[in-house]
């Protein structure tokens, strides 16, 4: 009988009532309903080295019109599609996330430019005639988050509750008196996102939407865009999926996910993911970003204090509902850390995400064949990814249950050519290891190594036998680092017991 291996991360404040992990593994749903089974696990996406800035850590990424831009630490600089990199000026660097924003060339002769928000200052470069850098704008008062909608350069001003409009199509011009505050809640302004043509302004506990009024200043608040809801985390409003997702707060509590609904908040947390990231303590460090893959639209946060510095990273994907981990194995150390991204941008047909911790831009793919019989993007920029997946605790009302045979079900013979080798060099298959927990993943048995198969070695079957018995009930792990594009279809056990094959049966 199938019991749920493949399924979303879930670890509940007791581990004895669920300790589910999902970590770099993509849940999937079959949406044929005619598959042999309902969910699959796919690896998440792996890094390879496309570009290294001069300075750390990448701050920020901007694409426009084929050209893209990114800061890393002190530099803003291009990044051309074959990775080179140019320096073009220093910016402010306060360590955090930079923001930016573009337009591109207009019919009454504005030239294309980007505007950089970092460190509480303004620059801004123009495309046109060999590229002019200017910094700090006139006028341009300690920016912190900065947009473009309807022509106009909006920037958030830090530490207060206003925010600026630019004169049309010009970022390098700031008029004194084209701004505006919040006055429908006390709070100072911490975060601002341009979306269907509509300025979003969040406070701490409270957020509201502005349009286009073209008036003298030229936008106003929309009269039912106000929300009990803002947030502490500045940098985790993104958009994704025709909407705006981030991590909220208001004078209720804070550390819980949402998304906007028109202009209504919607939960997409659980009690499970809420409880780690309250766990985490102060998360107004955190950083958001949102992409699409394989029809997933994910929302991934970084939440660098976290684990004693460590770091976490959750995602979410709309697709499924799921929350999974992702994390970088530092295999050295035996330990997981956060993954290696916080920024994003599609460019040049690629995905590319900028590392918190050095200069260096990823290109982020699902894995991919190569030519010499191997495969792409099963690897952390040449570093193993470590995948875990922990089931479903197994439990028959303390009663004790037999386990003859586990058998999981995966696409075998995926093995690279040549084929991996083992520490003494022999050739040998891909292997996922196996373990279980007796007492709810407080402790654990030792690790069966299964062989799944060298390449084309189809009909491998994966499985392991006398698993032994437990009365309080059992939770099955497994795990690789192995570098293939995995694929996970389902899981089986045999239990001679009737009520234990009759009590799954219900529950599938």
């Amino acid at each position: 009988m199938r019991f749920g291996l493949c399924g979303p991360g879930y670890t509940s404040q007791s581990i004895i009532a669920d300790c589910q992990r999902l970590v770099n593994w993509r849940l999937e749903a079959i949406e044929s309903q005619q598959g042999k089974s309902a969910f699959a696990l796919y690896p998440e996406m792996g890094l390879k080295r496309f570009a290294t800035l001069p300075d750390k850590p990448v701050r920020g990424i901007k694409e426009i019109n084929g050209r893209c831009f990114a800061v890393g630490g002190s530099e803003f600089c291009e990044i051309a599609a074959n990775g080179a990199v140019t320096p073009i000026g220093a910016v402010a660097n306060d360590g955090k996330p930079a923001s930016l924003a573009a337009c591109g060339d207009s019919l009454l002769g504005a030239a294309s430019q980007v505007l950089i928000a970092a460190g509480g200052r303004g620059f801004v470069y123009t495309l046109a005639g060999g590229g002019a850098f200017l910094a700090d704008p006139p006028f341009l008062v300690t920016p912190r988050m900065v947009g473009f909608i309807k022509g106009f350069f909006v920037s958030l001003q830090d530490n207060s509750n206003k925010f600026q409009c630019s004169a049309a199509l010009d970022a390098t011009t700031w008029d004194p008196t084209q701004k505006s505050a919040t006055s429908d809640f006390p709070d100072n302004l911490v975060s601002m996102i341009v979306d269907h043509n509509e300025v979003w302004l969040c406070g701490n506990k409270h957020a509201e939407g502005w349009y286009f009024s073209g008036d003298v200043f030229p936008f106003a608040p929309i009269p039912q865009a106000f929300m009990e809801m803002g947030t502490n985390a500045a940098f985790t409003p993104k958009r994704l999926d025709n909407s705006v997702l981030w991590w909220g707060q208001n004078e209720d509590g804070f550390g819980m996910a949402w998304r906007a609904n028109a202009y209504t908040p919607q939960r997409i947390s659980n009690h499970a993911i809420e409880t780690m990231v309250q766990g985490f303590g102060d998360i107004s460090g955190a950083v958001s970003y949102g992409l699409q893959d394989n029809g997933h639209a994910l929302y991934r946060t970084l939440f660098p204090a976290a684990n004693n510095g460590h770091g976490a990273m959750l995602q979410y994907d709309v697709a499924t509902q799921a929350w999974s981990e992702l994390t970088f194995w530092d295999a050295a150390h035996n330990a997981e850390l956060a993954h290696k991204s916080q920024c994003h941008e599609n460019a040049f047909g690629k995905h590319l995400v900028g590392d918190p911790t050095s200069g260096n831009i990823y290109e982020m793919s699902t894995p991919k064949p190569n030519l010499a019989g191997g495969w792409n993007f099963v690897t952390d920029d040449g570093n193993p990814i470590r995948r875990v997946r922990r089931a479903p605790v197994l439990a028959l009302e303390d009663e004790r249950m037999y386990f003859d045979r586990m058998v999981i079900d995966l696409e075998a013979g995926l093995g690279p050519v040549p084929a991996l080798v083992d520490g003494g060099g022999n050739a040998r298959a891909p292997r996922i290891m196996l373990r279980w927990s007796d007492d709810g993943g407080k402790t654990w048995s030792n690790e069966a190594q299964l062989d799944c198969g060298q390449a084309g070695e189809f009909k491998t079957r994966v499985y392991r036998n006398k698993l032994g018995s437990t009365q309080k009930g059992r939770v099955f792990e497994v795990s690789t680092t192995d570098p293939i594009p995995w694929r996970v279809i389902d899981a089986y056990i045999n239990d001679p017991v009737d009520r234990l094959t009759n009590k799954l049966r219900a529950q599938a």
